[in-house]
């Protein structure tokens, strides 16, 4: 049926008695140009009993192939038809691929392209068939509203696109208590053990280290003055500084090296067993020491608080060491660090051992214009009395603090817990047996 269809419509294109010629074997010769040029006759309009008339007749009939010299004006879009058509019967719609047509739908008559009474195949129908070799024009390009998104799809409204509202939602917007920094908290003990009996308090205090230190700090003084400078005692309290789940630190006390019968020997000890002490954990931050003045002072980063430790002690006379020189590496040591991390910290702790006399003024006097230029609160942390002490304005400077923590004879329970908030209006709690004391409440 497919192949009547295509047929009529080429040669319906012209008149029928002057273009299809008697080709002598029961067939017939189509003249292209004779087609092309041959106005529509109006007996020939479609009409309810053409489809057995003599035209239809002789369509169904096999056309011989077309003289070799015929020729298609240049606006028939058909490649060649100097073919032979052969007629099929109306079920067998194939076409072989090598006489495949492209039909040209202008040059073919609207009325002949879907007349059901002509017994054809629509004929935008027909050039859906894959034999063919074609698709509908239709079905090409997929239509043109689907190419691309709506233009209001593009992009949102101009008075949307600036909406302060659309483009940060209020409820999305981080509680204001989370853009508080975060606060870290760390364990200090000092003078202990300083008597006879006071090792296992020891032990508790490292073996039950608060979870929320991530180190422990002891202050020195690992005995009392009266108790021989001997290697058991530095071993002894090695070992159990050693239990601690975490890093320990610990920085250098008058008891264990300037107060020993031999100044020297007990330096030599504190050295072999306490020296980079925290190493022993391995800490998963780093840890600088003054290298190579003393390599017992150390500096190190935590959670925006800069810990610097320094050698610093009670003295008596007379003077068993050149303390001026120790004092002014101290000094040089702190004035270092707290330039090198300034940008990278909110808070500064000194740790070391003695209660700041005069002897020491080395140190503390030249600390007060470093301390001011680093502009955010220090506080120096430190054993030796005994006995709990807060002091502000130390040395002059507003935002620097002067505590001293108590011993394990004056508190037995628990050491102290410091707290860094990071918060300028109250920057340091200190947390002595669960009594909570705010910076700001010092003397």
């Amino acid at each position: 049926m497919l192949r009547r269809c295509l047929l009529a419509g080429l040669l319906c294109a012209g008149t029928l008695s002057g273009c299809v010629h008697d080709a002598g074997d029961g067939g017939v010769t189509a003249d292209a140009a004779e087609i092309a040029d041959a106005p529509w006759p109006d007996d020939l309009a479609a009409t309810p009993d053409r489809a057995s008339g003599p035209v239809v007749d002789a369509l169904l009939r096999d056309a011989a192939p077309a003289p070799a010299d015929a020729k298609l004006p240049p606006d028939l879009a058909v490649p060649d038809l100097a073919v032979k058509l052969d007629l099929m019967p109306a079920a067998d719609l194939t076409v072989p691929p090598d006489q495949a047509l492209r039909v040209d739908l202008a040059m073919i008559p609207a009325d002949l392209r879907t007349a059901p009474d002509l017994g054809m195949v629509p004929l935008d129908l027909a050039m859906a068939v894959p034999d063919l070799g074609m698709s509908p024009p239709d079905l090409a390009m997929p239509p043109p509203d689907l190419e691309m998104p709506p233009p209001d799809l593009e992009m949102p409204p101009p008075d949307l696109a600036k909406s302060p509202d659309l483009q940060k939602p209020a409820d999305l917007a981080p509680p204001p208590d989370l853009a508080k920094p975060t606060p870290m908290q760390f364990t200090a003990i000092g003078d202990i053990p300083y008597v006879v009996g006071e090792e296992p308090i020891l032990e508790k205090y490292v073996t039950t280290l608060d979870p929320l230190s991530p180190f422990l700090v002891h202050l020195g003084d690992i005995k009392s003055s009266a108790t021989a400078c001997d290697e058991k005692v530095y071993q002894n309290v090695a070992g159990i500084l050693a239990k601690s789940p975490r890093p320990v630190f610990i920085v250098i006390g008058d008891n264990e090296w300037n107060d020993c019968a031999d100044a020297a020997a007990g330096w030599a000890l504190w050295n072999k067993y306490f020296l980079r002490f925290e190493q022993k954990w391995n800490p998963p931050f780093p840890v600088d020491h003054q290298m190579p003045e003393q390599q017992e002072n150390f500096a190190f980063v935590h959670s925006g608080v800069l810990f610097i430790g320094i050698s610093i002690v009670a003295i008596k006379a007379p003077l068993l060491w050149d303390f001026d020189k120790v004092h002014a590496n101290d000094l040089a040591w702190t004035i270092a660090n707290l330039t090198k991390y300034k940008a990278q910290v909110k808070a500064a702790v000194i740790l070391g051992q003695a209660d700041p006399e005069t002897i020491h003024d080395a140190y503390f006097k030249n600390l007060k214009q470093p301390a001011t230029t680093f502009g955010y609160p220090i506080l120096y942390l430190h054993g030796d009395g005994h006995s709990f002490y807060c002091k502000k304005n130390f040395q002059g400077v507003p935002g620097m603090w002067n505590v001293q923590v108590d011993s394990a004879g004056k508190v037995a329970q628990n050491p102290v817990k410091v707290t860094v908030t990071k918060d300028p209006a109250n920057p340091f709690l200190l947390d002595r047996n669960g009594t909570v004391v705010g910076i700001q409440q010092c003397q």
